[in-house]
């Protein structure tokens, strides 16, 4: 039936379940799962200097990169310990 299941995490509540019901979904269908992160954009630099837009872009990638790592660290501890 199914072979890969493509999956959004964000690290909420919701997303939580999502990645529970994915997983056991994929085992039973010897499935695969991809995860991924959407992260919202900056937005657009209105009335800023070049110096403050790039030091503001700068720190917003920081942090979504954060993000999306720490929600897909946690989806791959939860992926290998289910198999």
């Amino acid at each position: 039936m199914y072979r890969k299941l493509l999956v959004p995490v964000d690290g909420r509540e919701l997303s939580h379940r999502a990645v529970r019901e994915s997983l056991a979904l994929a085992k039973a269908l010897g499935a695969s799962v991809v995860a991924f992160v959407g992260e919202p954009t900056l937005d657009a630099p209105v009335g800023r200097t070049a110096a403050g837009v790039v030091l503001e872009w700068r720190q917003h990638e920081e942090r979504v990169s954060a993000h999306a790592h720490e929600v897909l660290d946690s989806f791959e501890q939860q992926a290998l310990s289910v198999g």
